[in-house]
């Protein structure tokens, strides 16, 4: 593929011109990252009037064009289509130069029907469904992990120690003081000290009674 970049420049210069008796164009265009850029080099010579001795002259011009981004440009290759001129004016040489850029290569085009495929859409869905639920059940285990170890550091309890985990409520009645209590219960004052403030009793105070578990 082919793709034709024109350009036009007018050049002035200090004294009148009355004829181009003779006139060439050089460039070093390059395609660096599908950009064309580099100068046009004309030489040529040039009469004030026609009675004149011819005098010569040198332009190097700047060029630059950034290419479609639909084309490829690594193959690219950069020649002149085109080249021509006329004095536009008593001092004003008008160029005009095509530039060819051959050997381009298209991009393939992105398919709607790949955008909007069903089947990759519910792919898609699928994958992101099943991660939610790998997700879910990572924070469900670390949640049951972290509650089971809440519960044995609680519950933690040393075999060699006796240790207590239910407990009687009793209400204090008339007559009732500590050594009725330990006694009807078989429980030692340091054991009942554990879950109650033994320095105040009235009737009617509620006391924990452990239970020793077997």
């Amino acid at each position: 593929m082919k793709d034709i970049i024109p350009f036009k420049k007018d050049i002035i210069f200090k004294t009148k011109l009355e004829e181009i008796t003779s006139i060439s164009l050089e460039n070093t265009l390059k395609m660096i990252d599908g950009v064309v850029e580099g100068n046009f080099v004309i030489d040529g010579e040039y009469k004030e009037n026609d009675n004149s001795d011819s005098e010569p002259f040198n332009l190097e011009i700047p060029f630059k064009s950034v290419m479609d981004e639909r084309f490829k440009t690594d193959k690219a290759i950069i020649d002149i289509d085109d080249f021509y001129y006329e004095i536009t004016k008593d001092n004003t040489l008008t160029i005009s130069i095509d530039v060819l850029v051959d050997k381009l290569e298209e991009k393939p085009l992105i398919k709607l029907d790949d955008i909007f495929d069903e089947d990759k859409i519910e792919e898609k869905k699928d994958n992101v469904k099943a991660e939610i639920r790998e997700n879910s059940e990572e924070i469900k285990e670390d949640y049951n992990t972290l509650v089971k170890d809440k519960i044995t550091t609680i519950f933690n309890t040393d075999n060699s120690e006796d240790s207590y985990v239910t407990y009687n409520v009793y209400i204090l009645r008339n007559n009732d003081n500590v050594d009725t209590i330990l006694d009807k219960y078989k429980i030692t004052k340091e054991e009942l000290e554990k879950y109650n403030d033994l320095s105040d009793l009235k009737v009617g105070d509620k006391l924990l009674i452990p239970n020793e578990r077997e």
